[in-house]
This record gives C-alpha cells, sequence and structure tokens, in this order.
C-alpha cells in the first residue's frame, strides 16, 4: 500500500470519542477535583481544630494559675488585715502611736494586695 498515508492526527484522543463518553471523562475529573477539594478541606478543618484544642489547653492553664493565685492573693489579704488590727489594738492600747498606725496603712504592700484582690492595678 504505497499510495495509503496512514499519519495521525495532534487530536486529542478525547475528541475521537463519542460525545457521550466525553461526558463520562470530564465527569470523572471533576468528582477527582472534588475529591481532591474535600480533602484539602478536612485537612484545614483538623489543622483549625488542632488549634482551637490547644487554644483550650493553654486557657484551662491560664485559669488554673489565676485560681492559684486568687488563693494566694487572699491567704495574703487576710494576714495583712490581721496585722492591720493587731497594729489598731496596739494603738488603743497605747503601745503603739497614731503615727505608727497611719504608716501601716499606707504600707505599699498592703495597698498593692488589696488592689490585687479588688482587681485594679497596683
Amino acid at each position: 500500500m504505497m499510495g495509503t498515508n496512514h499519519t495521525h492526527s495532534k487530536t486529542s484522543s478525547n475528541s475521537r470519542l463519542a460525545p457521550e463518553c466525553r461526558g463520562v471523562f470530564s465527569s470523572f475529573g471533576a468528582i477527582k477535583a472534588a475529591q481532591a477539594f474535600e480533602r484539602e478541606a478536612l485537612i484545614e478543618a483538623d489543622r483549625k481544630l488542632n488549634e482551637v484544642k490547644a487554644e483550650v489547653v493553654r486557657f484551662s492553664q491560664d485559669i488554673k494559675m489565676y485560681r492559684e493565685s486568687i488563693s494566694e492573693l487572699h491567704k495574703q489579704l487576710a494576714a495583712a488585715e490581721q496585722a492591720h488590727r493587731l497594729v489598731q489594738a496596739n494603738c488603743g492600747t497605747g503601745t503603739m502611736t497614731i503615727l505608727d498606725l497611719l504608716q501601716s496603712q499606707r504600707s505599699p504592700r498592703l495597698q498593692r494586695e488589696v488592689a490585687l484582690v479588688a482587681g485594679l492595678s497596683p
């Protein structure tokens, strides 16, 4: 067959398919793309979930620390109030002067502790 030319055209193999088959292949591609999109969405959702879990752990640790701090501040406040009562009693019995009482009231430590328990900055 000398005169017969068997050259292949450079058109895609998809264009040689019947029209109903072309739709199947484009649907297959759409399904694969949707599956890839779903995998990406699941990975992103998992990443965000891990971030939220980490924040919950951090906040939980902060709350525990603040509770312990508040408990310690309440103890310090009770001790400062007791010391102040003793100063007042000593002043009342004459073993301490009014000046000593005023100085105890102006104690920076007492003021700081009261302010911290009250939620104010010292």
